[in-house]
């Protein structure tokens, strides 16, 4: 199934979804959104693919960190999900040490959903706080939030960059959260 993009507009305190709307509370008609799985990698990073680390790069929060090399992907499928029209993804992205322009992007069942390109050299009054504790950071703790349209019972998450292989860069994410939509009769 291809995948677009939803505006996820907030009505009286609610997210709700685009679509035919509930006048009295400005919603959509009994859209649910359930959590189906969170990944904080406290206790590793199963299920991931094998080219991640769960490691504390950032204080003692273990993360779930792709090395610098060209091409590394971290992903991850969650299967037998329950009936539903559409799936948010959220996490906390963390660009740490010597970005150069380099991008990160997250792909849910091959499609592009969310990127962002980071520059380190170029930002001023960065500190260090992640990773080697000679490269300073400018770029930690980006919110992700992908909503997209979507029914299947798996869905495909993978992490990658642009990131050469003798670079000091990694990308980090934590908090990785999977949450449906469903919509009630």
């Amino acid at each position: 199934m291809a995948l677009a993009a939803l505006a996820l507009p907030a009505h009286a305190g609610r997210t709700c979804l685009d679509g035919v709307t509930d006048k009295s509370s400005g919603c959509p008609l009994d859209f649910t959104e359930r959590l189906i799985a969170f990944d904080d990698f406290d206790d590793g990073v199963d299920g991931w693919s094998s080219s991640t680390l769960s490691e504390p790069i950032c204080g003692s929060d273990p993360m779930l960190v792709l090395v610098a090399n060209e091409g590394a992907i971290a992903s991850k499928t969650y299967s037998a999900l329950p009936a539903h029209t559409h799936v948010r993804v959220q996490a906390t992205a963390y660009f740490v040490d010597d970005w150069q322009g380099e991008s990160a992007a997250i792909k849910l069942d091959g499609q592009f959903a969310w990127t962002q390109s980071h520059d380190q050299r170029s930002s001023a009054g960065a500190r260090n706080v992640c990773g080697n504790p000679r490269i300073p950071e400018s770029n930690i703790g980006v919110p992700i939030d992908i909503t997209v349209a979507h029914t299947a019972s798996t869905l495909t998450l993978a992490a990658l960059t642009t990131i050469p292989g003798a670079s000091n860069a990694h990308l980090a994410l934590d908090d990785v959260r999977v949450l449906v939509f469903t919509h009630a009769p």
